[in-house]
């Protein structure tokens, strides 16, 4: 399984020292001794929802959208989601 962590910022580029990548990097790095894993950012839902259509055309593939207002994932809720 292949898993993508993926957030929309304003910015065109996202620092990697900001909280938001920190986090994302710490996640990612937990995420790796289960499955391939990488963040992408992106500046608009467009671009967002392209790559999703790309990267859903593959097998075994899970897209993890985050939002500001989104519902947060215990470790157990988040297994149970991508099965």
């Amino acid at each position: 399984m292949r898993i993508a962590l993926c957030s929309i910022t304003e910015r065109k580029a996202t620092p990697r020292n900001s909280p938001a990548a920190a986090l994302a990097a710490e996640y990612i790095d937990r995420l790796a001794q289960y499955a391939e894993c990488d963040d992408r950012n992106f500046t608009s839902e467009e671009k967002l929802l392209e790559f999703a259509a790309a990267f859903a055309a593959r097998a075994h593939t899970q897209i993890i959208f985050l939002e500001r207002t989104g519902k947060p994932l215990s470790s157990e809720d988040f297994a149970a989601h991508i099965g």
